[in-house]
């Protein structure tokens, strides 16, 4: 097996993979949402950082292009104005 990390012994590894598997499918589920969950909020927060002057609707703008493209973008807050989800 080779190792996942540079920096951490493959026996090391070898327990820590052991343990995970053996919680079972759900408990890494979960785990890879609240990865997710949390790489998102880092984006928001670096994205309202970058931007501190940037409402709701310009954010959105910027950190959807970022994740998902420019035409995405422009699409899914044409929908969000549309659906009345940013104040006037």
């Amino acid at each position: 097996m080779k190792p996942l990390s540079r920096d951490t012994p493959l026996e090391v590894e070898e327990v820590w993979l052991d343990a995970l598997r053996s919680r079972g499918g759900l408990f890494q589920l979960r785990r890879l949402a609240e990865l997710v969950h949390l790489g998102r909020e880092a984006a928001r927060m670096a994205v309202r950082r970058a931007h501190p002057g940037a409402g709701p609707m310009e954010l959105d703008q910027v950190l959807l292009r970022e994740i998902y493209g420019e035409e995405t973008a422009r699409n899914v807050v044409a929908l969000r104005v549309k659906l009345g989800c940013y104040e006037r």
